[in-house]
């Protein structure tokens, strides 16, 4: 166990810093893309992208219910020394994650105007909303699993890979929002492209994890799978309860903005 063989605040550290950089580098980008949809379409873009953020906060706190909920019965697991149970979660969080972004896929395929009209769009923004929201819903596995493998990634002793997919994805949106935006002229549309090939290089460098030797992570057949799904949920449902939240208070506000704005 590292725990026991390493020093403790070296862990510490090696962790904290791999969770904020994350963070952090999440959060710049997100703002860069908002500002150059802002430059590019004006406040009309702007209020798009605002519409556009309770998908995000979604995709955020499913992947998190499967992720951190997974890969904390993971962890517990091979701290007692079963590897087999510890592998056991990450195949059923798999599971779990693979069939809500089926359901999250196909409602925002089949519904998604009704949806972003509950987020808050209107008639005035709603054909910006789905100029961006068009690119997010067709690569949505891409987003949903590139916050899900980093959870896993990091508990499998490697946060600083989870860290580099992020700044490297994260530096690669930034440059695209500039050149997708202005040089080509592609306005909201550019920008939802650069995110998507930022999320996606992201994903790819997690899934480079799993060539590692050092990767531990295993499909093995579950056990007591559905009992395994409840334990899952109930472990990560507070981890994103925060985003969750955020989803509803930003939707209200948006009404709100529409409805007295």
């Amino acid at each position: 166990m590292e725990l026991l063989k390493s020093n403790i605040k070296s862990i510490y550290f090696k962790y904290l810093f791999a969770s904020m950089g994350s963070a952090i580098v999440m959060s710049i980008y997100s703002f860069v893309d908002t500002i150059a949809v802002g430059q590019s379409e004006g406040p009309n873009g702007t209020a798009a992208m605002a519409v556009i953020a309770p998908l995000y906060g979604a995709t955020v706190f499913f992947a998190i219910l499967c992720g951190i909920g997974g890969s904390v019965l993971m962890s517990n697991a091979k701290g007692e020394g079963n590897e087999k149970e510890a592998n056991s979660y990450f195949t059923a969080a798999l599971i779990k994650m693979s069939v809500l972004t089926a359901i999250f896929w196909v409602s925002f395929a089949l519904f998604a105007e009704t949806i972003f009209t509950i987020f808050g769009a209107d008639e005035s923004i709603m054909p910006l909303v789905m100029k961006y929201a068009r690119w997010i819903i067709i690569f949505c596995p891409v987003f949903l699993f590139s916050v899900f493998l980093a959870c896993f990634i990091r508990n499998d002793n490697a946060p600083r890979l989870a860290m580099r997919s992020v700044l490297i994805g994260g530096a690669v949106n930034i440059f695209g929002d500039w050149f997708f935006v202005f040089p080509l002229g592609m306005g909201i549309s550019g920008a939802a492209i650069a995110t998507v090939i930022g999320t996606t290089i992201q994903t790819l460098i997690l899934c480079s994890h799993f060539l590692s030797p050092a990767c531990q992570l295993k499909l093995v057949k579950p056990n007591k799978l559905f009992g395994t799904f409840k334990k899952i949920v109930t472990t990560g449902f507070a981890s994103g309860l925060l985003d969750l939240a955020n989803v509803v208070l930003i939707c209200i506000l948006n009404n709100k903005i529409v409805r007295y704005g």
